[in-house]
């Protein structure tokens, strides 16, 4: 958008006047975004379904690579765990010189992949966990921050955890790994792409 439409756009939001529901417009790339899409400060672009922004990949984890991710820790988990065996099985069924230094890159080995493991395990649960309620991690974590997931407890200032897009786990885990994929990441010049 101009420098123009932006102002008259940040007028229209700031008095009131807008047409659209000032929630759902990204203030940094000044589009109206989909529900349960959210800017990546790290990205700088809006990606629909945001799941969360990965140190590992450099990149945000959303609609469109999700499967991918998820694809990603199970290959990693199970790496690990191969790995863990081959070394075990090397350990128990060969004979070879056995040395100060093979017993600390044993050590050293055993240790970094037990924790990769550990570590992708950990987080294959919990994207499992998220893919099986059909939410995100950044809507288990933020729930409370999206009026869709809120709904009013039993007191007057409780607000509970509703999720109105958990259609069942096996329906749920069907949409996650069978449907098809759109363009939803959202730039500021106004472009999207996939």
């Amino acid at each position: 958008p101009t420098q123009q439409a932006m102002a008259s756009l940040r007028q229209a939001i700031e008095t009131g006047t807008a047409v659209v529901n000032p929630k759902s417009i990204c203030y940094t790339c000044l589009v109206e975004k989909p529900l349960r899409s959210k800017h990546c400060r790290d990205c700088d672009v809006c990606v629909h379904r945001f799941d969360h922004h990965c140190v590992w990949i450099r990149n945000c984890v959303g609609e469109n690579n999700h499967r991918a991710f998820a694809t990603m820790l199970f290959l990693e988990m199970t790496g690990h765990s191969l790995f863990l065996f081959l070394q075990y099985k090397i350990i128990t069924d060969y004979e070879m010189e056995r040395n100060a230094m093979y017993y600390i890159l044993l050590f050293l080995s055993f240790g970094l992949n037990s924790f990769g493991l550990a570590f992708s395990a950990w987080m294959a649960k919990t994207h499992w966990e998220v893919m099986s309620h059909n939410a995100t991690t950044n809507e288990q974590l933020n729930w409370h921050k999206y009026d869709h997931f809120c709904k009013p407890g039993p007191e007057p200032d409780d607000v509970e955890y509703r999720n109105p897009f958990d259609k069942g786990v096996v329906e749920n885990l069907r949409h996650f790994w069978f449907k098809p994929n759109h363009p939803r990441v959202y730039r500021k010049d106004g472009t999207s792409s996939q």
